[in-house]
């Protein structure tokens, strides 16, 4: 009962309206859940339950959730979620997916919640899907988050470490990554926490970047807004390569230390080097809970 109930508040919780796109604090914004389907259980003890997370997710209707229990994890498989579904793990530190290889999402309309996946995680060709409340690592030079030719992804709430980089955009609209924990799992830095490039209207927004040798790093991007983060201990905080002196605002960021006056930003216009400024930069770090 006590499960049952716990998925009934996550559902009511992912059903919340979302506040649309760039340039908004969106703060625990929602998630358009698909709450109209069956449950499909894997894991646990009960009648009828899956062995498999991905056997569920084949045999699952548009609208359905798909709710995994801790008990058995950790769950050693490659998932590929081709369907509008939420996928909801019982518990985010304890229900471990490790995939050998990838953890692929490649339709609309996906919720996936509460995990920790031990795999590179792939939006492509994707619309309208949330990443909330979750873990994510890698093992080796691979990355974490990978966003390709999609749209309106939100990653929110995550604690997402990698050795090479966390969260990379490429070819996407409309995306936010916001109340994110994005840290190297190195002792030394690793190379990138955020990677931007040829994408429009993404906004980063009150995130905690740290222990990178690039916190942001953009290249050809169209409108970002990067907003109150917290960049500590990289060995650059961010860079760009831009042909818009204009796309890139930045404002309210907690720049590794305090500062009175505007943090400058390096970067590129074409082959001319420019700065940026974030006119308000923030005197003390933003405390960012995952």
């Amino acid at each position: 009962m006590r499960k049952i109930i716990t998925l009934g508040i996550m559902l009511l919780f992912l059903g919340m309206t979302i506040s649309s796109s760039t340039g908004l604090y969106l703060n625990e914004q929602s998630i358009k859940t698909l709450s109209s389907g069956n449950i499909l259980y894997v894991g646990g003890n009960g009648t009828g339950n899956y062995t498999k997370i991905q056997d569920a997710i084949d045999d699952a209707s548009y609208g359905d959730t798909v709710f995994v229990y801790d008990d058995s994890s950790p769950y050693y498989e490659n998932i590929v979620v081709d369907k509008s579904i939420n996928l909801i793990g019982e518990d985010r530190d304890t229900t471990i997916i490790r995939g050998p290889l990838v953890f692929s999402i490649d339709s609309n309309n996906v919720n996936i919640q509460s995990f920790t996946i031990i795999a590179e995680i792939i939006f492509e060709n994707s619309s309208n899907c949330t990443f909330y409340n979750n873990n994510v690592q890698t093992e080796g030079p691979a990355k974490s988050v990978l966003i390709y030719y999609s749209s309106e992804i939100n990653i929110i709430k995550n604690y997402i470490t990698s050795h090479w980089l966390s969260i990379e955009v490429s070819h996407s609209r409309n995306c936010i990554i916001e109340n994110n924990y994005i840290v190297s799992n190195e002792m030394e830095w690793s190379q990138i926490g955020i990677g931007i490039s040829n994408s429009t209207n993404i906004t980063i927004i009150h995130n905690h970047i740290s222990r990178w040798l690039h916190g942001i790093v953009m290249r050809n991007p169209g409108t970002v807004d990067v907003i109150q983060n917290n960049f500590i201990g990289n060995i650059r905080h961010a860079r760009f390569e831009s042909r818009n002196f204009f796309n890139i605002f930045w404002d309210g960021n907690y720049w590794g230390r305090p500062r009175l006056l505007p943090c400058p930003i390096l970067g590129w216009l074409f082959i001319l080097p420019i700065v940026h400024f974030d006119w308000h930069p923030a005197k003390e770090p933003y405390d960012i809970e995952v």
